[in-house]
């Protein structure tokens, strides 16, 4: 059982590695096409609402990075925390780890956020 709960959480720490990794690109875009954006001189009205829509969802994006970043921080605080702890609590928050994860009860950065913003 241990076995395969250390296994499941270590397949969902990479996908979120990844996923904070593609967020992180997608950041990068959205600012690299902003900055751009402020250069040109735009009089024409789509265009401003585009900049508009564009700043928002840069805006969106950093705040989204922000607490992905926060919530693995706590996270790992929280692993340290248990692994410090005695066995049977260990077995306990394991055992919770993998039943909110095998239900989609986590709060993991979702493929439809990071690709929202790319």
């Amino acid at each position: 059982m241990s076995d395969l709960i250390s296994r499941h959480e270590e397949k969902q720490k990479s996908k979120a590695k990844e996923s904070l990794e593609r967020l992180e690109m997608a950041h990068i875009k959205l600012d690299a096409a902003l900055g751009t954006s402020e250069k040109w001189q735009i009089t024409d009205a789509s265009l401003l609402r585009w900049r508009k829509k564009l700043k928002r969802a840069a805006q969106e994006c950093d705040d989204t990075l922000q607490k992905c970043k926060h919530r693995i921080i706590e996270e790992e605080q929280i692993e340290q925390e248990v692994r410090n702890s005695a066995f049977p609590k260990r077995i306990a928050h394991a055992t919770k780890s993998f039943i909110s994860s095998a239900f989609g009860q986590n709060n993991r950065l979702g493929r439809s956020v990071v690709r929202r913003f790319e």
